[in-house]
């Protein structure tokens, strides 16, 4: 019996990339909560340490909308590569019996009438 060997298949810089993005994204949401607290209303104004920690946070939240825009893009991506790829090794196995099959037929001994 022989064994057949799958090779080792390294994740693509896209796979990597949305594995760091959603790390990120983990990580931002947890800093939301903060977030929620400085945008109450208080009618005491914001000290200079709350109003550029509320600016911070407020960008970060704008990026991380777009990072998970991004991050649902390249799911996207790597849903259909990942098809394609299927397709293409699924067309390769059809060909490779194919020509398996030509290359017996080609071999046998003619028979004669």
């Amino acid at each position: 019996m022989t064994q057949t060997r799958t090779p080792l298949t390294l994740p693509t810089s896209d796979e990597l990339l949305l594995k760091t993005l959603e790390g990120t994204d983990k990580k931002v949401e947890k800093l939301h909560p903060l977030l929620g607290l400085l945008e109450e209303d208080d009618t005491e104004p914001y000290s200079e340490i709350g109003q550029a920690l509320l600016d911070a946070l407020k960008h970060i939240q704008k990026e991380l909308q777009e990072f998970q825009s991004l991050r649902h893009d390249l799911a996207k991506q790597i849903e259909a590569l990942t098809a394609s790829v299927k397709e293409t090794k699924a067309t390769q196995e059809i060909m490779a019996k194919q020509i398996e099959e030509m290359h017996h037929l080609l071999l046998a001994p003619v028979e004669n009438p």
